[in-house]
């Protein structure tokens, strides 16, 4: 292994993750120029500026951007402790293992 100042991080044997010894990993301080941050911040912008286009052209989309919003409130809720019961979803849930255990009995399986 090459004596580069990612090689004490890695154990004897390891592979460089990156490849071709490139020695860089996420807890590694990397030097960039002024015109190397000014380019990838340019990337950035770019690609935002491509979202917003795409987004612009699709139109607004309600549906989804309440369902989003819904399933990160439930998320929350549940990464919290704090999911409240919800009786209607829990009756489809059980419509749904009915239809499948009504298919497994027609298919044998």
């Amino acid at each position: 292994m090459k004596n580069d100042g990612a090689s004490r991080h890695r154990a004897a044997g390891d592979e460089d993750p990156l490849g071709a010894g490139a020695g860089i990993g996420y807890h590694e301080r990397v030097a960039m120029t002024r015109l190397q941050v000014k380019q990838w911040i340019e990337g950035f912008e770019a690609a935002a500026e491509i979202d917003r286009a795409s987004l612009q052209a699709e139109g607004p989309r309600p549906q989804w951007s309440i369902s989003t919003a819904l399933s990160l409130i439930e998320q929350a809720r549940r990464w919290t402790g704090l999911s409240t019961p919800d009786p209607r979803r829990d009756e489809l849930v059980e419509e749904v293992r009915l239809i499948w255990a009504k298919l497994r009995e027609r298919g044998g399986g």
